[in-house]
């Protein structure tokens, strides 16, 4: 089931920071292969999230993907916070 990270029995076992950051703070996990918009990458949650996720039963899959790079944390960009990727263009008329 995708979003089973972030239901309110998983987000009560998780430490309180990383539960409302991903309850009020956008914080998602997304698959690294696919095309990502309105959000930034945010490696430095890597390693807290594995960390979290490893200790919780049946949460093991979203630590190995956080290991082996197949997800990545992200967050999501707010109004106003636009992030242009590498090589995007942008044109106003």
């Amino acid at each position: 089931m995708a979003g089973e990270y972030r239901t309110e029995d998983v987000l009560n076992q998780l430490p309180a920071e990383l539960a409302g950051m991903i309850r009020t703070g956008g914080l998602r996990i997304a698959l690294a292969g696919q095309p990502m918009s309105g959000v930034v990458r945010r490696p430095d949650l890597k390693d807290r999230l594995i960390e979290a996720y490893a200790g919780i039963p049946g949460m093991d899959k979203y630590a190995q993907g956080l290991t082996n790079g197949g997800m990545v944390p992200v967050v999501e960009v707010q109004a106003g916070d636009r992030h242009w990727a590498p090589g995007e263009l942008f044109m106003k008329s």
